[in-house]
């Protein structure tokens, strides 16, 4: 009998958890460039061999985007999840156009993939100082 209703708790309480791949990530805050990879050439780029720096500042939906603290490009966008060929869920930055990126993020780490060939992956981390 014990064991029916530890087993019966068990399963309420995982049929009312939400999966965690359903919820939008939470990009908000500002990103530092640390390195972008791709293009036709395979090349890595980063503030190590470029002349300058990179950030993004992420608001809800509005994605702001710096080259040495001067702002060159800002859009809102839209959260759209999709599936992978293994039928897992990853989500999409969608600007509307063919600026889309896929987003991978763990913890501090955020990867924004570009959707084309020979595109680039771009990676930041997010900056805890800033509110």
């Amino acid at each position: 009998m014990k064991l029916l209703v530890l087993s019966l708790i068990i399963l309420s309480l995982s049929c009312n958890q939400q999966n965690d791949l359903d919820i939008e990530p939470n990009l908000n805050g500002r990103w530092i460039w640390e390195k972008s990879e791709g293009g036709i050439g395979g090349w890595t780029l980063s503030h190590l061999n470029q002349n300058y720096s990179k950030s993004l500042i992420i608001d809800g939906t509005r994605y702001l985007e710096f080259i040495n603290d001067s702002l060159v490009y800002e859009s809102n966008f839209k959260y759209k999840k999709i599936l992978n060929p293994a039928n897992d869920v990853n989500w999409l930055m969608d600007f509307g156009g063919f600026n889309n990126a896929a987003i991978y993020l763990h913890k501090n780490i955020l990867v924004l993939n570009e959707i084309c060939d020979d595109c680039f992956s771009h990676t930041y981390i997010r900056n805890l100082k800033f509110h």
